[in-house]
């Protein structure tokens, strides 16, 4: 099937392409460009793919295990594989290298109340995050350093003293200034 659209001298042209089933497997575009679509059971699209010109990939996207992992190809030897909830949050997120080996990865734990949780890095660690209950992050650990953060009634953070932090009475944390040199 063909169509062109003609706007003030213009003309721009697609020419879709179908299988048996009648699901549209590819679109060549009057620029040059084509898209092609390789479809699994029941018509789902699998791999989606751009291609220029010249016919080289300019970009492809592999939906490999259902809709809740994409994988973006950014050349033929790299991808970014992502992992998402059923919210549509990612939870987990992979660079791979040649042949799907994955270089480096990042997952994502998400708090009941909007908000991440843990964040653990494959190359960093753990970084695990308190929320109260609108989202803000009220504590944070990992990576070697323990935050604390306070609101003012208003909702603004409560300044800081470039991440100095000492322990007051109680229990709580609150951000301390550094002390200037001669003073008591």
């Amino acid at each position: 099937m063909r169509e062109t659209q003609r706007c003030g001298g213009w003309s721009f042209s697609a020419q879709h392409e179908f299988d048996a089933l009648g699901h549209e497997v590819g679109t060549r575009y009057s620029t040059g460009w084509y898209v092609s679509r390789r479809r699994g059971k029941g018509g789902v699209i699998e791999q989606l793919t751009v291609h220029g010109v010249d016919g080289s990939i300019e970009e492809a996207l592999t939906f490999e295990h259902g809709p809740e992992e994409i994988v973006r190809r950014l050349d033929r030897r790299t991808a970014i594989a992502i992992t998402r909830d059923r919210l549509g949050r990612p939870v987990r997120v992979r660079a791979l290298g040649e042949g799907g080996a994955s270089i480096r990865e990042r997952a994502f734990e998400w708090a009941p109340q909007p908000g991440i949780a843990t964040v653990v890095d494959s190359a960093h660690g753990r970084r695990s995050y308190t929320l109260d209950a609108i989202g803000r992050v009220r504590h944070a650990s990992g990576l070697g350093v323990e935050e604390r953060y306070e609101y003012a009634a208003q909702g603004t953070p409560v300044a800081g003293s470039e991440g100095t932090r000492t322990r007051r009475a109680g229990g709580s944390w609150r951000p301390t200034r550094p002390r200037r040199p001669g003073s008591t």
